[in-house]
């Protein structure tokens, strides 16, 4: 779908608020919880990348969008029984569960979104996200890892409340032949420690938009030196809160989970494990 209203790489705030149909206000709580990535200028102005704004204004656009109706299913779903459903159907039409990663950030951002607006209340979102969580949960605990596998430790920012991400990442790093295990949500020492007791090939740890992007930089520095304390690969996985400037490695910072899994898989040689399918350019998991 095209959006003649979004032109140019860059929108101003007053642009892209336009573009989108929602005031200067709403877009200011969206950008500063999170929900769209936004760029300062030297002047310290907001400004707006036009792809980012596609992505948001394709599920606003139309009420028969699938990520909006994935968005109603999650919201509406009270057991992970009928999620689990849902998402094996999403896994076998996709090919992949990273290649059901995409379309299902789109959903947990829709509901982010109608969080903002007031349809859904901080309640209702918590337990939705939260039978999600246990939904993808229930699919990696069923993959068996070989015990030659490499380990990949998969841990949340402290403090953050959203565990899709983590779980998702664990499940799809699993399904391409890491030994994928979670680590919780310590801080940098804590984490230390728990790399001592279980030694790794790589770490990720993931932060979700309902954390402050300034405690994921905080936290972001803690890893960095523990990455290069230990020599240890580490990526820290941003889900919505805008676009990060490269930092030394070890520390990988990554917006997008196609990035996380192709660092992945560079780390396991350049190609993918057997059985992994690539994904594939497609809408969000359909409700049934």
């Amino acid at each position: 779908m095209s959006h003649p209203s979004i032109k140019g790489p860059y929108l101003t705030t007053a642009e892209a608020a336009a573009a989108l149909k929602i005031s200067p206000a709403t877009l200011k709580r969206w950008a500063q919880s999170g929900l769209i990535p936004s760029e300062r200028t030297e002047g310290g102005h907001r400004r707006f990348r036009a792809e980012d704004l596609r992505g948001v204004a394709e599920p606003l656009a139309t009420s028969d969008d699938p990520v909006r109706r994935g968005a109603d299913f999650v919201a509406g779903s009270t057991d992970s029984l009928s999620l689990q459903g849902w998402l094996i159907q999403a896994r076998r039409e996709l090919g992949s569960w990273w290649a059901v990663a995409q379309p299902l950030r789109g959903v947990v951002a829709e509901l982010y979104r109608r969080r903002e607006g007031g349809a859904v209340g901080g309640v209702q979102l918590e337990a939705a996200l939260d039978r999600l969580r246990c939904a993808l949960v229930h699919f990696g605990d069923s993959i068996p890892a070989s015990l030659d596998a490499p380990r990949l430790l998969v841990a949340a920012v402290p403090g953050d409340p959203y565990l899709v991400a983590p779980a998702l990442i664990q499940l799809a790093a699993q399904e391409s032949g890491w030994r994928a295990e979670w680590a919780g949500h310590p801080a940098a020492p804590e984490l230390a420690e728990e790399l001592r007791r279980r030694p790794a090939r790589a770490l990720v740890v993931c932060g979700s938009v309902a954390m402050d992007a300034g405690v994921v930089d905080l936290h972001a520095r803690g890893l960095a030196r523990l990455a290069a304390e230990l020599a240890l690969p580490t990526a820290i996985l941003g889900l919505g809160l805008g676009r990060w400037q490269e930092t030394a490695r070890p520390l990988r910072r990554f917006a997008a989970v196609a990035e996380l899994r192709s660092w992945l898989e560079e780390l396991q040689g350049g190609a993918a494990a057997p059985g992994a399918a690539a994904p594939r350019p497609t809408s969000a998991p359909r409700s049934t």
